[in-house]
């Protein structure tokens, strides 16, 4: 069974949602059920890539910054 990621390559260019009062840090039950439903949704319409893409994408990032230092 393959994995999908359906936000991460968007996640990156969308822009990031106001944190609510009570905590600068934590999202809210509503915020979370939120980006679970846009997940669901884009995942029903094919969108995203496997998981393990989007983890490689991210070591290399990684390991790129970490030379640079």
């Amino acid at each position: 069974m393959a994995v999908t990621n359906p936000g991460a390559r968007d996640a990156l260019r969308q822009p990031k949602r106001q944190p609510s009062a009570a905590s600068a840090d934590e999202p809210t039950k509503a915020e979370i059920m939120e980006d679970i439903r846009i997940g669901l949704k884009q995942a029903a319409a094919g969108e995203g890539r496997p998981a393990h893409e989007a983890f490689e994408e991210l070591r290399r990032k990684i390991a790129g910054d970490a030379l640079s230092r």
